[in-house]
């Protein structure tokens, strides 16, 4: 599945343009609950992150849970 897939999904409701996350569950079965939640079901009909990430195969990413000191998070920066 690729992201300019979630499109086609269904809304929670008509007025909104947020994901149901039991779909998504079923569908992405290896995607964390954190992702799902707060990027794939609020952001997947977005028209900005549908430019910049609709053509990443999202059922192939590997998730990794990792842990950083609260000093390293505030050192970190976008190059």
């Amino acid at each position: 599945m690729k992201f300019k897939d979630l499109l086609d999904l269904p809304d929670i409701s008509e007025s909104d343009r947020v994901i149901d996350c039991i779909d998504l569950k079923e569908r992405l079965p290896s995607t964390p609950t954190d992702v799902i939640e707060q990027f794939y079901s609020d952001h997947g009909k977005n028209p900005d992150y549908q430019d910049d990430y609709q053509h990443i195969d999202i059922s192939n990413l590997i998730w990794e849970k990792v842990s950083f000191s609260a000093e390293r998070l505030s050192i970190a920066s976008i190059k």
